[in-house]
């Protein structure tokens, strides 16, 4: 028997003094990490702040497309969306909450959901001119342009800060110049021009309106206006450019070209501007494929400019304009 337990304790050491380095490096293995990735923290972390920044202050901005931007590359959009919904679900006097709501839903394009969403935000929050405003925009969008032009005319009437009540003017403008209301659209820029008589950047502001809706006959007087008031020279001959280039527009070639030629004399000829001009009087006449009358205006333009410094530069470009014409 003494033999046979000799033999049972020696592997039983042998085993356990096995077990031990096993056991050491289960201890030493390193365990799974349940840390959160520093970056991904660092993104959620901002947008937390920018969400305070929304609730503070809803409306479009950095705020608003960053927090969108992270919900979106985080996959969480839907579950960020129901968080609002339910808290106008819970209080349907959240202002707040309706307006974000209306803002996510505009960012992805849901026009309709925006539209309910900041109607409800207009009734809550009723000194807050964004929430008309954003809900004109969405009724544009939506294809309710008299409905979008009431919404802004009631973002008016709440008296929202400078920069914002321009924004609303020329939305409420171009609702009716689009909806071929040029009467009405007048009347809106007649109204921004007497709140701003003295403020140039609005004036120019209300003629960039007005071409870029191709109001130009509206346009050209504004432009021509702001020529003379401004006091800085290159301004002012910016300025009479595009004066000179919307009569080219509305027909009226020979009006611009003497404007031109008018402003040539006043530039320098080694500066951009002078050269623009020029390129913008060849445009004149290639807008018709007339090089015909292009060589022939250079002509009469060298001889009664026999002084100009940019004389030679002038008739080195006629006879390229003389030889193309021939081919």
């Amino acid at each position: 028997m003494r033999p046979t337990l000799f033999v049972l304790l020696s592997l039983s050491l042998i085993a356990g003094s096995l077990a031990l380095p096993l056991r050491g490096a289960q201890n030493d293995a390193p365990a799974t990490s349940t840390a959160p990735d520093p970056e991904v923290e660092k993104q959620r972390q901002a947008a937390e702040r920018f969400l305070t920044v929304l609730e503070k202050t809803p409306r479009r901005g950095t705020a608003l497309d960053r927090l969108y931007g992270y919900h979106v590359e985080a996959g969480t959009l839907e579950p960020f969306v129901k968080q609002f919904a339910d808290r106008t679900v819970k209080n349907a006097r959240d202002g707040a909450a309706w307006m974000i709501l209306g803002l996510i839903e505009s960012q992805r394009g849901r026009d309709a959901a925006a539209v309910a969403a900041f109607t409800q935000a207009e009734k809550t929050l009723t000194e807050n001119p964004l929430a008309p405003y954003y809900l004109g925009q969405s009724l544009v969008l939506v294809g309710q342009p008299e409905e979008a032009a009431a919404a802004f005319e009631r973002a008016i009437a709440r008296k929202p800060p400078r920069a914002d009540l321009l924004e609303m003017f020329q939305a409420l403008g171009r609702v009716y110049q689009r909806a071929q209301k040029g009467d009405q659209a007048l009347a809106v820029w007649n109204r921004l021009e007497k709140l701003f008589p003295d403020d140039l950047r609005v004036q120019e502001q209300i003629a960039a309106t007005l071409v870029e809706e191709g109001q130009v006959s509206l346009a050209l007087p504004r432009f021509e206006a702001l020529a003379k008031q401004v006091k800085d020279e290159y301004r002012s001959a910016t300025y009479r450019i595009e004066a000179a280039d919307l009569k080219v527009r509305l027909g009226q070639s020979k009006e611009a070209l003497a404007d031109f030629e008018a402003l040539l004399g006043k530039l320098n000829p080694d500066n951009w501007l002078y050269r623009d001009v020029r390129r913008r009087i060849d445009e004149v006449f290639l807008r018709t494929d007339d090089q015909a009358g292009l060589a022939a205006y250079y002509e009469t333009w060298v001889e009664k400019n026999a002084d100009d410094v940019g004389r030679q530069a002038v008739r080195q470009r006629n006879r390229a304009v003389r030889a193309v014409s021939q081919e």
